[in-house]
């Protein structure tokens, strides 16, 4: 019981296509070294991989095996049942795979991307933290409504810069004046931002912070930034058409 507490579904799925690819080469005679279970060849090398890039713990390499073999038999046993020529299987291994796909993207892209910040970028960041900042803020349900400025709800308030979010604060650093924003996320909606008026804040900060302070806060900010910037970028460059019709749900049919 406890190997089959230690197989991960996924692991499974996605092992079925690879035991059906690895089973049309493995009707030569196996190396003495290799894994064989049923028709599954699995060579010395491909297993000692395996196991020096394990993630789960194993007391020694008897127990990996074993956990191999349950696997594989397992795997055996669904593709003779024929669940691998499932419709809902293979939609279990196409979304996770662009799940996979698309997770392993943003975090390159997080890891990847390059901040740099000056000076002034500190000065004015510290100026702001003493401001007092009046705004105007669209609301649009949809990313497409936002980037059209259509049917977007104007809602006008101030309050101190330190007291706003943080994706309000990034953006506010950049923007001039009377200026509107690019669209943003926010929640399940898409906002536009506009600077009214700037004025000192009468807010008094129990303490000031230091210069690391404020650029270890400023370069995490820009960060952020720079990553869901570069994700809107990647959307508006997409090439989309919209179905004309409108979509049902399953009890409108």
């Amino acid at each position: 019981m406890k190997y089959i507490y230690g197989i991960v579904a996924i692991i499974i799925l996605f092992s079925c296509l690879m035991w059906g690819i690895n089973s049309k080469d493995s009707k030569q005679q196996p190396d003495k070294n290799a894994l064989v279970v049923n028709e599954r060849v699995i060579p010395f090398s491909e297993l000692e991989k395996a196991w020096q890039q394990q993630t789960q713990h194993y007391r020694d390499q008897e127990e990996f095996i074993e956990d191999l073999v349950l696997r594989e038999a397992l795997i055996h046993e669904a593709i003779a049942r024929g669940i691998a020529d499932e419709d809902q299987f293979k939609r279990l291994v196409r979304d996770f795979f662009e799940q996979a796909l698309v997770k392993t993207l943003l975090d390159r892209q997080r890891t990847e991307q390059k901040t740099a910040l000056i000076s002034k970028d500190i000065a004015g960041f510290r100026k702001a933290r003493s401001s007092h900042y009046h705004l105007t803020l669209f609301q649009y349900p949809t990313l497409r409504q936002a980037i059209n400025e259509r049917d977007g709800k104007p809602h006008k308030f101030s309050d101190n810069f330190t007291a706003l979010s943080e994706s309000l604060q990034i953006r506010l650093l950049k923007l001039k004046p009377k200026e509107l924003s690019s669209p943003f996320a926010d929640g399940d909606q898409f906002i536009r931002i506009r600077i009214e008026a700037v004025e000192p804040s009468s807010l008094q900060h129990a303490s000031t912070p230091s210069e690391k302070q404020l650029h270890n806060k400023l370069f995490y900010l820009q960060q952020q930034l720079q990553f869901e910037d570069w994700i809107q970028n990647i959307r508006g460059k997409a090439v989309v058409h919209y179905p004309e019709k409108r979509l049902s749900k399953g009890d409108d049919r």
